[in-house]
């Protein structure tokens, strides 16, 4: 009769215990295991928020340095006509995270898209909530919006170059001679400053 008892408590205590240890890896579990969520926007809503707009085709596709939540990845793409910021080289290089439950924008190679981004310090980034979509899933109308395309510049940004607000790359050689060319235009400046007092004093004499 105890022993039936006893089993019975167990029974009853490892429930909660069982519930409690879900609970728990619920909480606990990645971020990236949940769907990715974005907020509805416009067409013009998503175009006035992004800081590059162009359309372009994948060339290539290769692994990126992780980000705050997980793999990531970089897509080269041959740039058409560019909407908005610039100048965009010609291969754009633009990072999304590698999975869509991280918002990571599903591109495939050989596919032509009108890409929405945002620049940071590391480049161009976009995900599934900024309005990047495939070329031929965007109304005529939506394109129209956005006005005259441009042309890219030939060529891509330099590997060693901080990202403007545009994602165009600045070299470091770049600022080095415009410092010097700063540089030497404060010296001559002053040599000139140092020198009228002195040829004024010359012919007073």
């Amino acid at each position: 009769m105890d022993t039936t008892v006893s089993r019975q408590r167990r029974r009853l205590l490892r429930t909660p215990v069982l519930l409690v240890v879900a609970a728990l890896l619920a909480v606990l579990a990645p971020q990236t295991c949940a769907a990715c969520s974005c907020l509805a926007m416009t067409f013009e809503e998503a175009s006035a928020q992004a800081d590059v707009i162009f359309v372009g085709t994948v060339t290539s596709r290769d692994a990126a340095p992780n980000g705050e939540f997980g793999a990531m990845l970089d897509y080269t793409f041959e740039v058409g006509d560019v909407y908005k910021g610039g100048p965009v080289a010609q291969d754009a290089v633009v990072r999304t995270a590698d999975n869509s439950a991280a918002c990571g924008f599903p591109f495939e190679e050989g596919g032509t898209y009108l890409v929405m981004a945002s620049s940071s310090a590391d480049g161009l980034e976009t995900n599934l909530c900024t309005g990047s979509a495939g070329l031929a899933d965007v109304p005529d109308s939506d394109l129209d919006a956005l006005g005259a395309p441009l042309a890219p510049v030939a060529g891509p940004p330099a590997a060693d170059g901080d990202a403007g607000p545009s994602g165009w790359a600045v070299t470091r050689t770049g600022w080095l001679w415009l410092g010097a060319g700063v540089a030497a235009a404060a010296v001559g400046t002053l040599i000139l400053a140092l020198r009228r007092p002195w040829q004024g004093t010359a012919r007073t004499t």
